[in-house]
């Protein structure tokens, strides 16, 4: 895709982090946006800062893991737009730490949840509008940890790998079936976004509910240092945003946030399956930072 002018971007997850930093570089480039996202207060702020670009802003509250909210999305993006030709299936949490034996079957169905059936449902609606347009770039958004593996956060790790998997099926498929369709897979380690403290909108509320006051400040004090951590190592999401954008244009399909680190991790990963070695033992401190 050259040009954006007047065109519509569709992002999940819109609402703040890489999201909004893409729903921004898509506003700045003339681009009509769509922004979707779970938290209601932070979609009208985003809303309201958008629209000072000067193109036309739609939110929508959206539960990604909702496949009939991920149908009335798209419905209503064609009401008022008539088309879409950028969607970025953004939206995910960072899911919970500790060993497999450790990970409650609740969290691994929260981070499925989200992380890889919200980008399923994404590309079920979408890809269909696409291909009938036959016009349109799909983003997903995996991670680092979609292209290694890191011991002590298998849900989080098994739903990126998921989301690369998926992604690279899909280009194969519109390739191969000739659609002028293109896809990319976002594959970003530390940014500097909220998803360190994701779990703010875990839907089990009860679990929350049941804490003591003191596990209640722990909760706290562990937002804060999640918080603290990712701004602290992080890439900016502007400059994540604007490495989407640059491969939209060159209709690049891998988009690496930290090509050095995350080549060295790869190379290594696919030089012991070649070699029909044992997998490097990694943890998420091995993510390029």
């Amino acid at each position: 895709m050259k040009e954006f002018k007047n065109k519509i971007a569709v992002i999940t997850g819109g609402a703040s982090g890489i999201g909004y930093a893409i729903a921004e570089q898509a506003a700045k480039r003339g681009m009509n946006v769509v922004i979707a996202d779970i938290e209601d207060t932070a979609l009208q702020s985003a809303k309201q800062a958008l629209e000072k670009t000067g193109v036309q802003v739609l939110p929508v509250k959206t539960d990604v893991t909702d496949p009939e909210q991920m149908q009335a999305l798209a419905d209503k993006t064609l009401a008022e737009f008539g088309a879409v030709h950028l969607m970025v299936n953004n939206a995910g949490v960072g899911g919970v730490a500790g060993n497999f034996w450790e990970t409650e079957l609740s969290d691994w169905q929260w981070v499925m949840n989200v992380n890889m059936w919200g980008v399923i449902h994404g590309i079920h609606v979408f890809s269909r509008i696409m291909v009938a347009q036959n016009e349109g770039h799909i983003v997903n958004t995996a991670s680092v940890a979609g292209l290694m593996t890191a011991s002590g956060m298998a849900a989080y790790t098994v739903s990126k790998h998921a989301v690369v998997a998926m992604s690279e099926a899909l280009y194969g498929e519109l390739q191969t079936a000739g659609h002028s369709v293109d896809v990319s897979v976002l594959c970003p380690s530390y940014i500097s976004t909220n998803i360190g403290t994701s779990e703010r909108n875990r839907p089990d509320t009860v679990v929350k509910e049941q804490l003591t006051p003191e596990e209640a400040e722990r909760e706290q004090e562990r937002r804060a240092y999640a918080k603290k951590f990712f701004d602290e190592i992080g890439m900016a999401p502007l400059q994540v945003a604007e490495k989407v954008f640059d491969a939209v244009e060159n209709r690049r399909f891998y988009i690496l946030t930290h090509p050095d680190g995350t080549k060295e991790k790869v190379a290594n990963r696919m030089t012991a399956i070649v070699n029909e070695d044992n997998p490097p033992i990694l943890s998420s401190g091995d993510f390029p930072a």
